[in-house]
């Protein structure tokens, strides 16, 4: 596999085969273009001095040209005694990149500019590694763009990623599917869009990633999902931590008292997917919003979230050992721990719902919702309410409510219950 080094201003000769010789990082995007072999590119930046590069048009373009039926790794990070390259370890103290094109000095509708992304890929290929890119800003379109209709990827992995402030950070174009992606030890502090949208997802793991609005709002006009996949199969969610994403600025002068914020969003046309150990806290709307065909969750959480979790499908749903609690109302739609609008089997599992707030809301969406619940507690404080919505069916199997063990099936007929 070539080996080319690249430092922002380059080195020597100029041709990449050490540090002392590193070539500029300009000289990238004509050295992807021209090579046609399997090749790694490794980016280097002196640890003792903070001089990020600048960029507001793509500066690594990876054009049909530059991807063809070859293997392609770019790697950043400290330049290394033995000509390679050491990683950062999140929270970055430097950063390596800086978008130019945007406003982020305001927490409140910050302007994104638009903007180009600093990686883009434009043309189906496969076995493409992308690894320890730290940086401040990028716009909507995402730090790393997945483009061209009809396209697809296979065998992507992402990681080490450490970014700041950020429209997004992964972006797929319409019609673009991705089969056999892994993200993983990846950080996002500062968002307005989420962490990543893929429009076709299959076959692939996101892990260890952590993931914080940050504090800003990105105004009410705009829908924030951590992690959105429109449609998929085969995915499994490992070990994420969400947390405060908020869009709510202006919502009701738009003529709506709905806030926008979810974790981790899987719509209907998803199927098989698994959640393990993941985590959501201070989302606006949902920390999980699952339409899923079947999925799996377990040892996860959610607080202080407006609903825990949503479920929507009437399919093979199950959730275990998980705990959903503290949800808040927000806007003028009251908290719940549990939203479900299709069919959920849970087991050894925890909901906790405070004053005005509900542990188990109904939805008569797709037929008759129905809970069953198995061993586990739910907990009702205040005047909070233990069944709220639409009609539909509650089982209790050796559940704990507010301290009492409970055996039973609650036909529940739309009115508020209390414990």
């Amino acid at each position: 596999m070539q080996l080319i080094r690249y430092t922002q201003d380059g080195a020597g000769k100029q041709d990449g085969s050490s540090w002392a010789d590193a070539k500029p990082l300009q000289s990238a995007r004509e050295d992807l273009a021209a090579e046609n072999r399997d090749v790694t590119l490794l980016v280097g930046f002196d640890r003792d001095r903070e001089q990020p590069v600048f960029w507001s048009n793509t500066l690594l373009p990876l054009t049909p040209q530059s991807q063809g039926a070859r293997a392609l790794s770019l790697k950043c990070g400290y330049i290394g005694p033995a000509d390679d390259v050491h990683a950062v370890i999140a929270p970055a103290p430097m950063r390596f990149f800086t978008y130019s094109g945007s406003d982020w000095l305001k927490r409140a509708s910050p302007d994104l500019g638009g903007g180009e992304p600093l990686i883009a890929l434009t043309h189906a290929s496969s076995f493409i590694r992308l690894e320890g890119i730290v940086a401040q800003g990028a716009g909507a379109s995402g730090l790393v763009n997945f483009g061209g209709k009809g396209q697809t990827y296979e065998d992507v992995t992402i990681c080490g990623f450490s970014v700041e402030r950020a429209g997004r950070v992964i972006e797929c174009d319409h019609d673009v599917r991705l089969k056999g992606l892994l993200v993983e030890d990846c950080s996002l502090r500062g968002t307005t869009r989420g962490f990543a949208r893929f429009r076709w997802l299959e076959d692939s793991t996101l892990r260890f990633l952590s993931i914080d609005g940050g504090g800003v709002d990105g105004g009410g006009g705009n829908v924030i999902q951590m992690i959105a996949v429109e449609a998929g199969t085969k995915l499994r969610f490992e070990d994420i931590r969400l947390r405060d994403g908020m869009s709510g600025i202006d919502a009701m002068e738009r003529g709506s008292a709905y806030i926008q914020g979810d974790g981790i969003v899987c719509e209907e046309e998803t199927s098989d997917c698994t959640f393990e150990r993941c985590h959501a806290v201070g989302m606006g709307d949902g920390g999980f919003d699952i339409k899923t065909k079947g999925f799996r969750m377990e040892d996860c959480s959610t607080y202080r979230c407006r609903y825990g979790l949503r479920v929507w499908a009437d399919t093979d749903n199950r959730v275990h050992r998980c705990s959903f609690r503290n949800p808040r109302t927000v806007g003028d739609l009251d908290g719940t721990a549990l939203w479900v609008a299709g069919s959920v089997e849970v087991t050894e599992s925890y909901l906790q719902a405070g004053p005005g707030t509900s542990a188990i809301r109904l939805r008569a969406k797709n037929g008759t919702p129905r809970v069953r619940m198995s061993g586990g507690a739910i907990q009702v404080d205040g005047n909070g309410w233990f069944i709220q919505g639409e009609p539909g069916i509650v089982e209790l199997k050796d559940v704990t409510v507010n301290g009492s063990l409970r055996n039973e099936v609650i036909h529940f007929d739309g009115q508020d219950l209390r414990p």
